[in-house]
């Protein structure tokens, strides 16, 4: 992991220092992070990801909601309550799970229920590559929940889906991620520190 490599000794023992801290507790919190970077890591388009889970969660909901009012013989309070439940954060009826494959495809995309299963390669060495094929199964799925009578091609319009939010990425890296970086470790530290310090005031 490239930001353990920016963790020289001079920076451990100022960070030890700063937050009084002992090596049993910083190699427990980099352990953590560390799994958990991991997982981050294979979560590709992760940001992308959950917004068209969301935007596909919010389309069901509303057309459960409208099953529901229209043909339940539940009392409005009990409609009320069901909405309710319905719109809770903890309610997903729509999730997709990234599935790398041994196979020849580059990746391809299976829809079911409340899934989608967006099989990759992991013969795909490029993650240039793989956030591109990515995007475009993506764009399937945006598709065929929100056009799915339309006549369209489906291939070229999903390509275009990809684009934008490949676009949409290039951006993001190259300005803003820009604006939201500190110009040093230790600016970072003292920056971390301060304001959480701060904080608690």
């Amino acid at each position: 992991m490239a930001f353990i490599g920016n963790i020289d000794n001079e920076l451990k023992i100022r960070i030890k220092s700063e937050l009084d801290i002992d090596d049993s507790d910083f190699n427990v919190i980099l352990k953590i992070f560390t799994d958990i970077y991991l997982l981050i890591e294979k979560n590709y388009l992760s940001h992308l990801k959950n917004a068209i889970e969301d935007a596909v969660n919010e389309k069901r909901k509303g057309r459960i909601i409208k099953q529901v009012q229209e043909n339940s013989n539940l009392t409005d309070a009990g409609k009320a309550s069901f909405k309710e439940m319905l719109y809770s954060k903890q309610f997903r009826s729509f999730t997709i799970l990234l599935l790398p494959l041994e196979m020849e495809q580059k990746a391809f995309v299976r829809i079911r229920g409340g899934s989608a299963l967006i099989y990759y390669s992991n013969k795909i060495t490029d993650e240039k590559d793989l956030r591109i094929y990515l995007a475009h199964e993506f764009g399937h799925i945006i598709i065929s929940e929100f056009y799915p009578n339309r006549k369209m091609n489906t291939q070229n319009n999903a390509t275009l889906f990809a684009f934008f939010a490949i676009l949409d990425k290039d951006i993001f890296y190259k300005t803003k991620a820009k604006e939201l970086t500190h110009t040093s470790n230790s600016q970072l530290l003292q920056n971390v520190v301060s304001l959480i310090k701060n904080k608690f005031k």
